[in-house]
């Protein structure tokens, strides 16, 4: 039975369980999954790639796309406990950077749990850190009439709710945003 959603997670659940089921099968040897994002044909990045197209790894990874190869690899223990309780792919979030902008300072703000799921195609982000992050974009794109930025607030209170571009292409808007950096664990 399949219901359209890959569910990578560490745990094991029995036969719906993708990453343990395959190791227990000898198809592979960790319970791992490495990403490779090609860069779009049409961006300056594309050239400097190793890989035309985007693939997924079970169980391994290309070293050839690490700094340093494999040795330098960096890994993240899974967070455990209270802040994890149903053990999802996660590890703790430290710090959080819009730009030259630090809407999370990694030395001064309480840690928070950071989920990284690999089918999510939206960021939650604790209230104080989406605040200061939306009022940032929105007054980058206050005065371009090219963009359609728009922005409810909760249904009590004047507190930003949901922001999203509408009719608004992505390639018209990327270049305009700063970088998003996270600080994990």
């Amino acid at each position: 039975m399949a219901d359209g959603i890959l569910g990578l997670s560490p745990k094991n659940y029995g036969r719906h369980s993708l990453l343990p089921e395959l190791k227990i099968s000898g198809l592979i040897d960790r319970t791992m999954v490495s990403f490779s994002n090609a860069f779009y044909h049409n961006t300056s990045n594309f050239n400097l790639s190793h890989d035309s197209a985007s693939y997924v790894i079970f169980g391994g990874l290309n070293a050839s796309q690490i700094v340093g190869g494999e040795k330098e690899l960096q890994t993240l223990s899974l967070l455990k406990g209270k802040l994890n309780p149903t053990m999802y792919w996660a590890t703790t979030g430290r710090g959080f950077k819009y730009g030259n902008n630090m809407l999370m300072d990694p030395e001064e703000d309480a840690a928070i749990l950071s989920v990284i799921d690999s089918g999510t195609t939206l960021m939650i982000l604790p209230y104080n850190v989406f605040d200061k992050l939306i009022q940032l974009i929105a007054k980058k794109m206050q005065d371009d009439h090219s963009v359609n930025m728009v922005c409810t607030r909760a249904s009590e209170g004047n507190e930003i709710d949901v922001c999203y571009f509408n009719d608004t292409m992505c390639s018209s808007i990327y270049s305009k945003l700063e970088p998003i950096k996270f600080v994990f664990d």
